[in-house]
C-alpha cells in the first residue's frame, strides 16, 4: 500500500522524520513560543527586583544603595524615655512643653545658639516653625545631629526636673516608684524600700543622680552603670521631699540607729517633733483615702 505522509506543499522541516538544522530551528522555535508567557512574566519580576536595589553613585565612585528611609512613627519624647538606661525618666506631655513659661526657661536656661534647635527636636517641630531671631541662614556650616541630640538631652532633663514636681508629674513617678523602677535601698536594715531619684544640686554638670531612701534618708549611687550617667539635675534636690510631703503615707519608719549623721538644715537640727506630725499626717491622709473608697 502506499505509504502516508504530510500532505503535498508542506514544508520539509514538519515532514515525519525530518532531521538537519532547519529541523531543529523550527522545533527549537515552537519551544520558545510556547515558553514565552513564563518568560515575560521572569522578566517582569527580575525588573522589579533591580529597581527595589537600583544603586547610585557616590563621588568616591562606590556603588551605595538606594534605602528608602521610613519616618519614625513615634516622637523623640517617647523614644527617649523607652530608650535603655532612661527609665528614671518619664513622659513630659507636649502641652506642658508648649506652654510659655517653658518656652522663656529655654531661652534663659541654655545659653547656647543651640537652644531652638533642640527645642524643635524635643517637638518634633520642621524647621520653619522657629522663630526668626534663630534661623539657620548663617555663614556657618550646619551642625552636626549628635550635637544637636545632646543639646536636646540637657533641655529635656532640665523642663523634666520641673514637670516632676506638677501633680501630673508626680503621679507619673510615683507610680514608678511603686514599681521600684528606681531600684532598692542596698541598707540590710530597711529591707528594700524603694529609692527615688535625687539630684545634689540643681544646676547641670554639677553631679550624677543618685537614689535617695525615705527610710534611712541616705543617698546612694545607682546600682546599674548606664543610670550613672544622667545628670542629677534632670531631677532636682526638691522632688523626693516633696512627693514625701505630699504623699505623707510614703514615709515609713526609720530604722533602728547605726550611728548616723542627724539630719539638719542650715546647721540646725530638727526638732524630733516634726517626724512625729508628719507621720501622724500620713495616717489621716491613710484612713481618709479609705473611708473615701
Amino acid at each position: 500500500p502506499p505509504r502516508r505522509g504530510p500532505p503535498r506543499g508542506a514544508p520539509a522541516e514538519h515532514r515525519a522524520g525530518a532531521t538537519g538544522p532547519r529541523a531543529a530551528a523550527a522545533h527549537g522555535g515552537m519551544r520558545a513560543a510556547a515558553a514565552r508567557p513564563a518568560g515575560v512574566v521572569a522578566l517582569a519580576v527580575l525588573l522589579q527586583v533591580a529597581a527595589a536595589t537600583a544603586t547610585s553613585r557616590v563621588p568616591d565612585g562606590k556603588p551605595k544603595p538606594v534605602l528608602a528611609e521610613a519616618p519614625p512613627t513615634t516622637s523623640w519624647v517617647r523614644r527617649f524615655c523607652r530608650a535603655a538606661g532612661n527609665e528614671f525618666f518619664v513622659e513630659v506631655p507636649k502641652a506642658f512643653l508648649e506652654q510659655d513659661p517653658v518656652v522663656d526657661y529655654v531661652l534663659k536656661s541654655l545659653d547656647s545658639p543651640l537652644r531652638w534647635e533642640a527645642y524643635r527636636l524635643v517637638l518634633d517641630l520642621p524647621q520653619e516653625h522657629l522663630p526668626p531671631s534663630s534661623s539657620s541662614q548663617s555663614p556657618h556650616p550646619p551642625t552636626p545631629r549628635t550635637t544637636i541630640s545632646r543639646a536636646a538631652r540637657l533641655l529635656y532633663g532640665l523642663i523634666h526636673a520641673r514637670y516632676i514636681c506638677t501633680s501630673s508629674g508626680m503621679e507619673a513617678m510615683l507610680a514608678k516608684y511603686r514599681g521600684a523602677h528606681f531600684g532598692q535601698c542596698p541598707r540590710a536594715a530597711c529591707r528594700g524600700q524603694h529609692l527615688l531619684p535625687f539630684g545634689v544640686h540643681d544646676r547641670p554638670f554639677r553631679s550624677s543622680v543618685r537614689g535617695f531612701c525615705p527610710k534611712c534618708r541616705d543617698v546612694y549611687v545607682p546600682l546599674e552603670p548606664r543610670h550613672r550617667s544622667h545628670d542629677g539635675a534632670y531631677w532636682g534636690s526638691t522632688f523626693a521631699h516633696l512627693l514625701l510631703h505630699t504623699h505623707p503615707e510614703l514615709s515609713p519608719p526609720r530604722p533602728p540607729s547605726t550611728g548616723a549623721e542627724e539630719p539638719r538644715i542650715y546647721g540646725f537640727p530638727l526638732h524630733a517633733h516634726a517626724e512625729e506630725l508628719r507621720r501622724n499626717r500620713g495616717e489621716l491622709v491613710h484612713e481618709g483615702r479609705e473611708e473615701g473608697s
